[in-house]
């Protein structure tokens, strides 16, 4: 099995890919930069979703809708986080593998996420990402260990300021899974094009 991770300054809506993945906290749906640029590519639906009750984003409450190519992805999955009464690190570990369980189930195995930061936990970014990435990659391990040819391919789209702090967290995933898959680490930097006058 081929695991390929890829962490990249470029929104979810702008990566190619199978799926994209939104861990959604009730009522702030549109005021979280990440996820107001995706429902404005869906044109609004996403907020209309919301508004109109049809997802709450109860914690563990999961959305699947088809992008109908209005983002580059097929299709998005949004993950319910609830209020952010239950925030914490095991709370979100298990709603991170989760995740990786339903995305297994549905054969999805290119997909991008966003792993939300709050406000004041960004110390603890770097072991949120790499926990996310070894509680997303688990069921799939233990599902396609054995399968030769098979790959997972994960972009993990990230706040521009913090691209300079993954080195260290590359580094350790190396160490965690280079020794038993055929592994790929990358770290990709917006390119950004100076406009002479």
């Amino acid at each position: 099995m081929r695991l390929d991770f890829r962490f990249s300054e470029r929104p979810l809506e702008n990566l190619w890919c199978e799926a994209v993945v939104a861990f959604v906290f009730q009522r702030r749906f549109l005021t979280q930069g990440t996820l107001s640029g995706l429902d404005a590519k869906m044109g609004g639906l996403l907020g209309r979703l919301e508004k109109a009750g049809f997802w709450t984003a109860d914690p563990g409450e999961n959305l699947l809708v088809a992008s109908e190519g209005r983002i580059k992805a097929e299709k998005m999955l949004l993950c319910g986080m609830g209020d952010g009464s239950d925030w914490g690190e095991a709370f979100f570990a298990e709603q991170v593998e989760s995740v990786g369980r339903v995305l297994v189930g549905l054969q999805v195995s290119d997909f991008a996420v966003h792993i939300p930061m709050r406000e004041g936990e960004e110390a603890d970014y770097p072991a949120r990402l790499e926990m996310s990435v070894q509680k997303l990659a688990a069921p799939y391990v233990r599902a396609c260990a054995d399968s030769i040819g098979r790959e997972l391919k994960v972009v993990f789209s990230i706040e521009r300021f913090f691209s300079d702090g993954l080195l260290p967290v590359a580094d350790r995933l190396r160490s965690r899974f280079g020794s038993e898959f055929d592994l790929s680490v990358v770290i990709e930097r917006e390119k950004h094009l100076a406009v002479g006058a």
